[in-house]
């Protein structure tokens, strides 16, 4: 996979963005942000580790890195650590950072632990969304053990309470060190923290509001062969005070990598994206949701583009056959099928083999494609004329694909999607193969209304 380079921007329209600046000081990934004026640290003297029996496991997967209005992708790996079950009790209160957030030199200061080569601070929300860094004593100015520990990490948050706390590696081993500390975030726009990452997904930037989460998906990047690409994802706030989602990118020219690769699909997600991403709890957004008890979900959406590139406009969801949902980064992945809707077609390629043409649904035409090789789970409509704006019912398409697959699964050598698989989110992206553009998604909006039985 092509690696990871973030940045942060800070961006006046979103009032109140905050911008810090660490330089090669050995704090890994990006940090946390606190809000307003906050109280001095707490003096703490050195703490000794006793042994124990500690069970570690590696994480598999990380949903994405929170960044300020502005995350870019581009060259670089960047692959953290471990988590710990069956926690110890902590060995000390959490100290409370000191500093302004106006200014970003928002310190965290934690106690120093006897023969602690590193600390990971970890913050973590409501939704179980979580990610972790990697400090080095050294970095930390705490590798004598004669002084706290302390670091000034670069994320920015919104309106969101979240907790953090510090852990501490001795010896290879996960140590907890501080009972979680909650803090509460500034501005009106909720932005959640993300997963760390290990050795199997990467890191990709992310942006949350309200119920919707921008992501900077490059999950194929592998496939360019240069490392000049970049993508870019952006949320900013327009002048009636909506949030509008975009995203900039250049994948090069179609000799520089895989032609017939998808390489990124940069996107807004409503709901849980694979169990790594989760944008509010069922009660808020209806999902994860079973087929057969699904509320009745309409899209509305206006865009507008720029450049020369090789790209759709799509709109998709993944359903699991539970919804405890789980992805490709998790060992027990329980994916079953995957549904996308093109409403704006590449020049070249398309989504898999036509299985039928000009289908009425949701009164536009479509054809339908199907991967019975590569795919048996997937199937894709593509519009007959592009749609730039408009209403699309969800529904619609997900119980003609119920319907139709069911009659037809046999025949076609594909499997079928039935009612009792559970849908996990809408997402709204462009898949990208090569070029370089530019996406503003000027409205998404997702509504829900029960279906009356």
């Amino acid at each position: 996979m092509a690696n990871i380079r973030a940045s942060v921007v800070v961006d006046a329209l979103v009032s109140g963005l905050v911008k810090g600046g660490l330089g090669n000081d050995g704090l890994g990934i990006d940090g946390l942000v606190n809000s307003g004026l906050v109280k001095n640290a707490i003096a703490a003297n050195r703490r000794q580790w006793v042994p124990r029996t500690v069970s570690v496991i590696i994480k598999l997967c990380v949903a994405s890195i929170v960044l300020s209005s502005v995350v870019s992708c581009g060259g670089g790996r960047d692959t953290a650590g471990a988590s710990v079950t069956d926690r110890p009790q902590p060995l000390t209160q959490g100290l409370s950072p000191t500093g302004q957030v106006d200014s970003a030199q928002v310190r965290f200061s934690w106690p120093a632990l006897e023969n602690a080569s590193q600390y990971q601070l970890v913050v973590e929300d409501e939704y179980g969304n979580h990610y972790q860094q990697s400090v080095t004593a050294q970095a930390a100015g705490c590798s004598d053990e004669s002084s706290d520990c302390s670091a000034m990490p670069e994320i920015s948050y919104y309106n969101q309470t979240l907790s953090w706390r510090v852990d501490a590696i001795v010896d290879g081993v996960v140590v907890p060190l501080t009972h979680p500390l909650k803090f509460v975030t500034p501005l009106n726009t909720a932005v959640h923290p993300a997963t760390d990452n290990a050795s199997v997904c990467d890191v990709w930037p992310t942006l949350v509001y309200d119920r919707f989460a921008v992501l900077n998906n490059i999950w194929n990047a592998g496939t360019v062969r240069s490392d000049d690409w970049q993508q870019t994802i952006a949320a900013k706030q327009s002048a009636d005070n909506a949030i509008v989602a975009s995203w900039t990118y250049d994948w090069l020219s179609q000799s520089q990598g895989v032609p017939q690769a998808v390489k990124a699909y940069p996107e807004v997600i409503y709901g849980n994206k694979l169990g790594t991403l989760i944008t509010g709890d069922k009660a808020l957004i209806g999902l994860p949701e079973r087929i057969d008890k699904l509320e009745n979900f309409t899209i509305d959406f206006r865009y507008s583009e720029t450049g020369n590139a090789e790209r759709n406009v799509a709109i998709e969801s993944f359903f699991h056959d539970s919804c405890e949902i789980t992805g490709p980064c998790h060992l027990d992945d329980n994916r079953a099928y995957e549904m996308m809707v093109w409403i704006n077609n590449p020049t070249t390629w398309r989504p898999g083999d036509l299985a039928e043409r000009a289908v009425e649904i949701d009164g536009l035409l479509w054809d339908v494609y199907i991967k019975p090789r590569s795919n048996k789970s997937y199937i894709a409509f593509a519009a007959n004329t592009p749609q730039t704006e408009g209403t699309i019912n969800w529904n619609r398409f997900v119980e003609w694909t119920v319907d139709w697959t069911t009659q037809n699964a046999a025949e076609l050598r594909i499997s079928a999607m039935t009612a009792d698989l559970c849908m996990g989110a809408i997402e709204f992206g462009t898949e990208l193969w090569s070029g370089a553009g530019t996406f503003t998604l000027e409205q998404f909006e997702v509504s829900r209304n029960q279906v009356k039985k």
